[in-house]
């Protein structure tokens, strides 16, 4: 079964603008991506990086794997549910009249359940007013009722004031790395924010299927995100 299948660069949190970070389940630095998620396996694994462009690569890989006699029943299966999403509404939410409300943007969802959301990151590319972008609620539905909700996508992963302080990376939640748009000959148009949080200490069980979404406050906001979750196949 596979457990994976994305971009390493979503997965480990290690394309532009994040940066060099670590965190609890993943780091990157100017030459590699390492995740640090616990992946169980019963019998075997295979790790496989596919070049999916045109030019030859060469890739190191490493992965560390420690022996057991047999994998616990209350250890869950790793599972990164990954995919692009994007904002499609026709006006900017904070403008006038205030009231307008649209359907939520989906960052990711499982129906493996029973399991245990371990966490999320994603690459957020906003337009023009981009600090809006970051102002809507995370709404966590949890078999089929919205169980989570939040008070802004900046509070969220970690922040205040639209991360005004620069990137920050701490174990459980970050904003690695960020641009914003500048006002010079060679302006930059979109702002361009990778956003993380593990739920290592504050798991959100399931027992069948889980969706988190954002509210959609500014059209064309674009997400490249991981949701990553710990799947129990024998119910425990």
């Amino acid at each position: 079964e596979t457990a994976a299948d994305a971009p390493l660069a979503w997965i480990t949190g290690s394309a532009f603008p994040a940066g060099s970070y670590q965190a609890s389940l993943s780091a990157s630095t100017p030459t590699s991506a390492i995740s640090y998620a616990p992946m169980p396996f019963a019998t075997r694994a295979r790790v496989a990086v596919v070049n999916t462009g045109t030019a030859p690569a060469s890739v190191g890989l490493r992965v560390r794997a420690m022996a057991m006699d047999a994998v616990p029943a209350d250890v869950g299966r790793f599972h990164a549910e990954c995919g692009t999403s994007e904002t499609s509404i026709p006006i900017h939410v904070c403008l006038p009249p205030y009231d307008d409300q649209f359907p939520n943007v989906v960052l990711g969802e499982t129906t493996r359940g029973p399991g245990q959301l371990a966490g999320i990151t994603t690459f957020q590319t906003s337009p023009d007013p981009w600090w809006i972008a970051l102002e809507p609620d995370h709404e966590v539905a949890i078999d089929g009722h919205y169980d989570v909700l939040g008070t802004g996508t900046e509070d969220y992963f970690g922040g205040a004031f639209y991360f005004q302080n620069g990137p920050y990376a701490s174990m459980l939640s970050g904003a690695s790395g960020f641009t914003r748009p500048t006002g010079t000959e060679t302006p930059i148009p979109d702002a361009h924010t990778h956003l993380y949080r593990y739920h290592l200490v504050d798991g959100m069980p399931f027992e069948s299927d889980l969706r988190f979404e954002l509210e959609s406050y500014v059209d064309g906001v674009g997400y490249e995100s991981c949701l990553f979750v710990y799947t129990f196949p024998d119910g425990t």
